[in-house]
């Protein structure tokens, strides 16, 4: 189900984990799990998802009372907008008595789903438009207040509430008569842009075997240096003596010594 937020389902956790005897480490003073747990929890069930829901009273479920009887003979199925009444767990429980089957839109999908969205608000919007300019064409320099609203909305409503409308929602959702095709591939052509193919891992290149084990260490094996030359292995001649030394003293006559 749709519409829970992060905060119910510490609560829920930590109610169900009261009631079952579940050994736990929630918080008793915030009666509810912790964040951690909530992390770990949605790590495990990735198909779940938390959002902020509407807000409506549970006496949507407790309105079934009357009807107990006859539901507790057959299911029922409740779709729900995304409210907060299934949020609870005492509704989620109360339904499970009453064997009703709660069920909530997912979102971005009232579009197709939504059985008043699609045949009764946007008709009731145009009526009420036209209640509207009807009503400001002979008093141009006026304007509705909360005083008029009743007057306009209520022959709009009247005009637009039909059974049949509801009966028609129903069939163009898909909901009843149930049409699990109601989605084409038109309507999914959006969402192709993001579905991109994993990309293959590249080959790893072939690494060279190392003889380093194997090669003895010699002079002529040296590494090159600057990546050319080669270390040379013979003798190198002493020319100490036809070489001057560094710290003979400098003659006067020296040409590097100016006269």
């Amino acid at each position: 189900m749709y519409g829970l937020t992060a905060e119910t389902i510490r609560q829920m956790a930590y109610i169900s984990a009261e009631k079952h005897g579940i050994p736990n480490r929630f918080s008793e003073d915030k009666r509810m799990a912790g964040k951690d747990w909530l992390a770990g929890f949605l790590k495990r069930h990735r198909n779940l998802s938390t959002r902020t829901p509407e807000s409506i009273s549970l006496a949507l479920l407790t309105g079934f009372n009357r009807v107990q009887q006859d539901v507790e003979k057959k299911k029922t199925l409740l779709i729900l907008d995304n409210h907060s009444s299934h949020c609870s767990l005492a509704a989620v429980i109360r339904a499970r008595d009453l064997n009703i089957q709660l069920i909530s839109f997912p979102p971005h999908s009232y579009h197709k789903l939504q059985p008043l969205d699609i045949t009764f608000f946007s008709s009731l919007e145009s009526e009420f438009r036209k209640a509207s300019q009807n009503y400001l064409r002979p008093h141009p320099l006026s304007r509705i207040s909360q005083h008029e609203i009743a007057e306009l909305f209520t022959p709009a409503y009247a005009w637009v509430a039909s059974m049949d409308k509801e009966v028609n929602g129903f069939r163009i959702c898909g909901i009843f008569p149930l049409n699990p095709k109601i989605f084409t591939d038109q309507d999914l052509a959006p969402s192709e842009v993001t579905e991109v193919d994993a990309p293959e891992p590249a080959p790893s290149a072939p690494t060279a075997p190392s003889t380093s084990a194997t090669a003895p260490y010699t002079s002529s094996s040296a590494p090159a240096i600057c990546g050319s030359m080669p270390v040379n292995s013979s003798p190198v001649p002493n020319t100490s003596a036809s070489s001057p030394s560094f710290n003979a003293p400098v003659s006067s006559t020296s040409p590097l010594v100016p006269p």
